[in-house]
């Protein structure tokens, strides 16, 4: 009797899965949008991966994404902190607006280095504006000025092949973008002041640098105008001693969160855009102006103190413009 109740509730399980139609399937597709694996085929490229181009610039990915763009102090609030500055010139960096970025790029994870753009000139033969004009700006004796023989090659202080380039406006970057892009056959440009700022920030919208809102956490990230360097400031960053009075080489400090090194000091960069100013509304994947008689510079430098190395703080130059204190970094749309 056991066996034939056995026998029988085999026959009624075959039967009712005959009936309901589960025979053996394929297996269901994998709704990738609501799992956290990633297909091992995929080659889609991802937040922080870092490629290395054919002439040994590393590229840091950096994700599509939202920020808040524009100064968190008044600028009431930073002539207070940092006394001597012009009220007006921390206006430039208002008002705070959202920004919309809806596509990854990639960023080069370092300042353009001398040896890079070496490179360039020799495949080129290019002569940058201030070696046809045999003069560009530099410190000398302690004061700025038009400093006769000083261009990339020569700015006066120590550089080597892996210190950023300095001595090159923002046409002389362009020209080297515009080969870069030839020679890889994809499309490098300068940042657009959003991306800048997007990628300098590394997700900290709220404060004045990445690290925080402390300036004595420039320490160990950034190389600004430290104490004990013999600079004609008369603020510098407290509690900071690079160990650079100019430029240091490329990734010597700490990266953000980004991955991305030296967007504070060091260079100030060049950006696509030209300079204007800001309106409140929030914007998606702004190009800056269409026109205008000077580009955007960001990061401060090796000589600037805390008012004009925030995250925040905009400044211009003419395109034909060079200084010992301005560099470039790149990006790419893919890869």
């Amino acid at each position: 009797m056991k066996q034939i109740s056995i026998f029988g509730l085999i026959c009624l399980l075959l039967i009712f899965v005959t009936q309901n139609g589960c025979t053996e399937k394929e297996p269901p597709p994998v709704d990738n949008e609501t799992t956290n694996e990633i297909p091992s085929e995929s080659n889609q490229p991802k937040h922080g991966d870092v490629i290395t181009n054919s002439i040994g610039m590393k590229l840091v990915r950096i994700p599509a994404g939202e920020f808040m763009m524009g100064d968190t102090l008044s600028p009431e609030e930073v002539q207070r902190k940092w006394p001597g500055g012009q009220i007006e010139g921390y206006r430039r960096s208002h008002p705070r607006h959202r920004v919309f970025l809806t596509s990854g790029f990639y960023m080069g994870a370092t300042e353009v280095t001398r040896g890079q753009f070496a490179l360039f000139v020799r495949e080129t033969k290019y002569k940058t504006y201030a070696e046809k004009k045999g003069s560009s700006y530099a410190l000398k004796d302690n004061k700025w000025g038009e400093v006769s023989g000083v261009y990339w090659r020569n700015s006066l202080f120590e550089q080597t092949d892996v210190h950023p380039v300095v001595c090159v406006n923002h046409n002389d970057a362009v020209a080297f973008c515009d080969w870069l892009s030839k020679k890889e056959n994809k499309i490098y440009t300068l940042p657009t002041e959003a991306q800048w700022e997007y990628a300098c920030r590394a997700g900290s919208d709220t404060t004045t640098w990445y690290w925080g809102d402390e300036e004595s956490g420039a320490q160990g990230c950034a190389n600004v105008a430290g104490e004990g360097e013999s600079l004609n400031w008369n603020y510098k960053f407290k509690g900071v001693r690079d160990g650079y009075t100019h430029t240091a080489p490329v990734a010597s400090f700490e990266a953000n969160k980004f991955g991305l090194y030296d967007m504070i000091g060091n260079v100030w960069e060049w950006c696509g855009d030209w300079y204007g100013s800001y309106s409140s509304d929030s914007v998606v994947d702004p190009p800056g102006p269409s026109s205008g008689d000077a580009r955007v510079l960001r990061g401060g430098s090796w000589y600037h103190n805390p008012r004009n190395c925030r995250s925040a703080d905009r400044y211009w130059g003419a395109p034909d413009s060079s200084f010992s204190n301005i560099g470039f970094r790149v990006v790419c749309d893919d890869f």
